[in-house]
């Protein structure tokens, strides 16, 4: 079953990508069909801008397109991708920042810039990229261009086990305190129940 899949082609021009997508912080709109997201801001580690999908997704695949066209100026402002997403206080996250993150928030708590789950390097070049996440039970496995990067099992990681389900949130992460915008543009959503 596939739950969702949206290449952004059914919405208005300048329009926001409603009722699919709840926009939740930033400013959002489809242009020339692909998905672009300004100044999400912030929550506790995870990300705020649009969200789609519902707590009764469990394990699943989720693939998208994604081009980080700007950033605000702090070193964690970019793309940042929520899955298994219950609220910006609990669901896991694949940020592309400063580096390459895989982080969790249950309740409000999170590794913050110290712990995560995985880390990789990361250096946005303004390009597309395709990245692929997919979540069984504990087990999380991130593909960015077709290549591994992640292979982990959250085995209880802030002393909670792994969040069991939930949709999906969007983000261009803008930090409050950051000079620029950040915008960042998605597109060719895909979730896959496993």
């Amino acid at each position: 079953a596939n739950p969702c899949g949206d290449d952004f082609s059914a919405y208005p021009e300048s329009a926001a990508p409603t009722p699919t997508w709840a926009v939740t912080a930033g400013e959002w709109k489809v242009v020339a069909g692909e998905l672009v997201g300004q100044n999400s801001g912030t929550g506790a580690w995870a990300p705020t801008g649009v969200v789609t999908g519902s707590e009764s997704w469990k394990d699943y695949r989720l693939s998208l397109r994604f081009k980080v066209q700007e950033t605000g100026g702090d070193h964690r402002d970019g793309a940042w991708i929520g899955f298994r997403y219950v609220s910006v206080d609990t669901c896991y996250t694949l940020s592309f920042q400063g580096g390459l993150l895989l982080q969790k928030t249950i309740d409000g708590r999170s590794g913050g810039d110290t712990a995560q789950l995985a880390k990789a390097p990361w250096t946005n070049d303004g390009d597309w990229h395709e990245a692929e996440i997919t979540a069984q039970g504990g087990h999380i496995v991130v593909r960015v261009d077709g290549r591994q990067v992640f292979d982990v099992v959250d085995d209880d990681f802030l002393g909670v086990g792994p969040i069991p389900a939930g949709g999906v949130c969007l983000s261009a992460r803008k930090w409050e305190g950051s000079p620029r915008d950040t915008v960042v543009m998605f597109d060719d959503v895909k979730v896959e129940m496993l």
